[in-house]
């Protein structure tokens, strides 16, 4: 979860925010490499209010894939 454009005009993450992960081992869609997708939220967002991938596409936040991938 990442909050307005911080100093250096990226967004930044919300302290004490969990990671929202879209899939787990064993369902159909899951991969050991993860995409980054943003969620820009409002600086006054309460951490953890957003907690699935449903709540995030329903939220009305603008989302931002980023080019970011770990495994």
């Amino acid at each position: 979860m990442y909050a307005v454009e911080g100093p250096d005009g990226r967004p930044e993450r919300v302290p004490g925010q969990y990671g929202i992960y879209d899939s787990k081992p064993g369902d159909a869609n899951y991969s050991p490499i993860w995409r980054y997708n943003y969620v820009i939220v409002p600086r006054d967002y309460e951490p953890n209010t957003l907690r699935s991938e449903e709540d995030c596409l329903r939220g009305g936040y603008q989302l931002v894939q980023s080019d970011v991938f770990t495994n």
